[in-house]
């Protein structure tokens, strides 16, 4: 063994000297780096004012009176033109020059830490470079400052030509402002090196091949981000009311202990936000001391490091266990997800997950760490250990043996709850709100940070409701995201409302701080549209500009939401004819919102009706060309088609309509038998004239009652479809009749298997598969 602390006093070699002699053999990775730099410093700031922002300016005439257009239009002063260029080029320094040259630090300090000791990987490299007249102290900042300035050098030169070009571009304006941005993304850039340098170095003093100090530095570098977010993301898949904003996903203070992701994370902070944010500042602290942990820790593996570690693979027990434990766990948390997707779930195929994920990272790395096959099925209690710790977590989170779903605080701790649902916001999910010149999406799936309620007893109440256990019809109801506010913080939830409870919701989404959260435009605070398109579903569109009409329009709309934002009213759905509203926002453009207007809306209604009398929105039947029937039922009883048919559209099963409307528990059993399916078209149009008083044309949905039932498509003889509804107990016999003539049947036996019936194959055997009836 050679000695840790080679030295010889009376001929020692100095630090540049060690440097120029490492260099001499590492010219190639300063040629990678040089040509890395070159391409995203000068040819990418070329490329952008060229290609990008030279084509945006190309056509100004700039003279000493101002800036105008090829057509001679003022665009703006001299000044502001000036200003424009320079946020262009900050712009590009903190976006593009910022991204490019983050990219080529973070692979460039892969390569180097893991080829900068390429030595101690060879026993006869080690014993020659530990045997020369050099302390293990002066050799190792020989070789690190070299790796650190084979990044640093090219890094500087190009940034200086940069710089130099975007100097050029403002002809010597705002130099010091340029400077300034030059000097702070290369102080980014430093950091961000330095971060992935030093935690790979760990990785290589560990190891004495490569392939265990990728393993291992790629394990210490990203083990924390990975188990967190391993966890959570587990924590959504396995427990239904599990949930956390994507923010909070992304910015959990745990993974500034991963030193490979940290740099990701501040190149984001950066890109969203050029001010300081908390966010920003914990993982710039963070990393900066964990950067010079892993440099002293480095150094000391080093110093410690015996020779004959070379070529053997991880030889540090405590860490051997340690990454073996980390990545087999991850393994199997990583294969149980795969079977519960593909086996729907089930718990035995999960845990076969743990079990086969766990044991091939852990058989994996015995043969990395060891060097050796003959290691593939060693440690075995350390993997029983790993897989008992595993599947208990698994096995918690599923059953949540802790109680998280179950979580209710108690009512002198509950300060006010902000919720979200899909089926109480805005109806276009497309929408896009107008706030100044800022967009933001009225379609979001999580609550905003807005307290739509401080009643603790009514909250209390609804959370009741929400953790019972579930009912039989699951799916028969609201999903929720609801933001809990305690004394001791806030948590999120996924929470199911069955429609029983549906009316505990009631004081929360009918509170006014929920209509302006949710219901912007129709609660007024976007104030009056510039312009509205009124269509119908087979009439031609009407243009609405005029503003008087424009203000008019929107009290209407305004006083038939105040009238309507009731639980009742806002969790069905209708369309007689839509209204599309046209806003400006202050930077010009212009944004629009689609609405369906429901006919219980009378103030907008009467309205339209009075501005357009001859517009028809509800057609004659002697308008029709032809109507189709169709619907696709879901049914949990095969031998009784008939009579859930009948019951469907408000009929016994001796043809008498029912004395109550029936709910539709009956479409909602759960383990369908399978779907009825009826499309046709009627024999004339002229059956339903009997009942034209009970039908209801456009879209209509109320999931709380049948009163009115789908019932299929009308075909216009000018052209264009409308649906129709039909009141339950009215519709026809005749054409009950026929749609059990023309029905369509896909079943699912007790094994599973599909099998399909028609009505024209009255000799059916629920089993024997349809393929034998060809």
């Amino acid at each position: 063994m050679t000695s840790q602390k080679s030295t010889n006093k009376e001929n020692p070699i100095c630090l540049l000297a060690l440097m120029r002699e490492d260099l001499r053999h590492k010219h190639w990775l300063l040629a990678l780096s040089i040509l890395g730099s070159f391409f995203a410093g000068p040819v990418a700031i070329l490329f952008y004012f060229t290609a990008i922002v030279g084509s945006h300016f190309k056509y100004y005439v700039v003279t000493d009176n101002g800036v105008f257009n090829q057509y001679h239009d003022f665009i703006m002063t001299v000044a502001e033109y000036n200003r424009a260029r320079l946020d262009s080029c900050i712009a590009y320094f903190n976006t593009v020059h910022l991204v490019t040259m983050v990219i080529i630090a973070f692979f460039g300090a892969l390569i180097v830490a893991f080829t900068a000791f390429r030595f101690l990987y060879h026993k006869q490299m080690v014993d020659l470079y530990h045997s020369a007249p050099v302390s293990r102290r002066r050799l190792f900042t020989a070789i690190w400052l070299n790796g650190f300035l084979i990044w640093l050098a090219p890094a500087l030169v190009s940034s200086f030509i940069v710089f130099l070009i975007a100097v050029i571009y403002m002809k010597g304006m705002f130099f010091g402002t340029l400077l300034a941005y030059t000097l702070l993304v290369l102080l980014r850039l430093s950091l961000v090196y330095l971060i992935v340098y030093h935690v790979c170095l760990v990785g290589v003093m560990l190891c004495g091949n490569v392939i265990n100090a990728i393993i291992c530095a790629g394990t210490i570098g990203c083990g924390a981000f990975a188990i967190v977010a391993g966890i959570l993301v587990m924590l959504n898949t396995f427990n239904e009311c599990f949930y956390l904003p994507d923010k909070y996903l992304f910015t959990n203070p745990l993974y500034a202990f991963s030193p490979l992701v940290t740099p990701v994370l501040l190149v984001l902070g950066w890109l969203r936000a050029y001010s300081v944010s908390a966010f920003a500042l914990w993982h710039l602290l963070a990393g900066a001391v964990i950067m010079v942990c892993n440099l002293l820790l480095a150094f000391y593996l080093y110093a410690k490091r015996p020779s004959e570690l070379s070529e053997r693979g991880l030889d540090s027990k405590p860490v051997r266990i340690g990454l073996r434990a980390v990545l087999s766990a991850l393994g199997g948390v990583a294969f149980c997800m795969l079977f519960y997707a593909v086996a729907d779930g089930q718990l035995g195929w999960m845990l076969f997950g743990v079990l086969l994920g766990s044991a091939l990272v852990f058989c994996f790395l015995n043969v990395i760490c060891h060097g050796s096959f003959k290691e593939v099925a060693s440690h075995k209690l350390q993997y029983a250990i790993v897989l008992i710790v595993s599947a208990a977590v698994v096995f918690g989170i599923k059953f949540d043996v802790l109680g998280y779903a179950k979580r209710l605080p108690s009512v002198d701790q509950i300060t006010g709850l902000s919720l979200y649902s899909a089926a109480f916001s805005e109806s276009d999910s497309n929408c896009v709100a107008i706030n100044g010149i800022i967009m933001r999406d009225l379609g979001s799936n999580y609550p905003k940070d807005v307290i739509v309620s401080t009643d603790a007893e009514k909250i209390h109440a609804l959370l009741a409701a929400c953790i019972e256990e579930p009912k039989e019809y699951w799916y028969y109801g609201y999903s929720i995201v609801v933001k809990v506010h305690t004394k001791l913080g806030s948590y999120y939830r996924r929470y199911y409302v069955y429609q029983e409870d549906v009316a505990l919701l009631a004081p929360f989404v009918e509170s006014e701080e929920y209509a302006k959260a949710y219901y912007p435009v129709l609660s007024l605070e976007f104030g009056a549209p510039k312009r509205a398109l009124l269509s119908g579903s087979f009439t031609y569109s009407e243009d609405i500009v005029d503003e008087g009409q424009l203000a008019e329009l929107t009290e209407a709309l305004h006083a038939d939401f105040m009238e309507h934002r009731n639980v009742t009213d806002l969790q069905r759905d209708s369309r007689k004819f839509s209204l599309n509203l046209y806003y400006a926002a202050k930077d010009g453009s212009t944004h629009s919102f689609t609405y369906n207007i429901p006919y219980w809306y009378e103030h907008t209604t009467s309205l339209i009706d009075k501005w357009y009398p001859d517009k028809v929105w509800d057609p004659a039947l002697e308008d029709l060309q032809y109507f189709t029937v169709s619907y696709n039922l879901s049914i949990h009883d095969v031998n009784q088609v008939h009579d859930t048919i009948y019951a469907y559209f408000g009929y016994d099963p001796q043809g008498n309509p029912l004395k109550e409307i029936p709910s539709n528990s009956y479409v909602n059993e759960p383990d369908p038998a399978g779907y009825a399916t009826w499309n046709f078209r009627l024999t004339s149009p002229e059956v339903l004239k009997a009942v034209e008083s009970e039908l209801i044309w456009g879209y209509y949905h109320d999931p709380a009652t049948l009163e009115y039932v789908d019932l299929g498509m009308g075909h216009m003889k000018q052209g264009g479809n409308v649906e129709c509804y039909v009141k339950s107990g009215t519709l026809p016999l005749e054409v009950v009749n026929q749609i059990l003539e023309n029905l369509e049947l896909e079943i699912w036996n007790d094994e599973g298997e599909v099998y399909y019936y028609s009505s024209h194959y009255p000799e059916y055997d629920p089993s024997v598969p349809a393929y034998e009836y060809n």
